[in-house]
């Protein structure tokens, strides 16, 4: 079974390059893909009961690790998995750097 860093990067790279996403879509993602279901189970039971909050924080966190993510300045307004609209971080999906003739978008 893959960590969770692992399983975030995962998801972001499968994101078109220069999208922009928030941490409820790769939150949602790992929840109801089954590959990545199994990590999202473990990753909240490691020694105990993790509470949700924490878990998807720590989520963001591996987002904001993974070399294919930049943090954007503003947020989103998106529902969480409990279905509240709530505001979230967001991200956008780099692009390689040959993609823009040796520029970053």
């Amino acid at each position: 079974m893959q960590n969770m860093q692992n399983t975030v990067n995962q998801v972001v790279k499968k994101i078109k390059q220069g999208v922009v996403f928030d941490s409820h879509f790769v939150i949602s993602e790992i929840i109801t893909q089954k590959h990545y279901h199994d990590t999202y189970i473990h990753s909240a039971c490691p020694n105990g009961a993790m509470k949700t909050g924490q878990l998807h924080g720590q989520i963001a966190q591996c987002i904001g690790r993974s070399p294919s993510a930049e943090k954007m300045k503003d947020k989103s307004w998106s529902h969480d998995i409990f279905g509240d609209a709530k505001g979230c971080q967001l991200w956008r999906r780099k692009r390689a750097l040959n993609d823009t003739n040796g520029k970053r978008a």
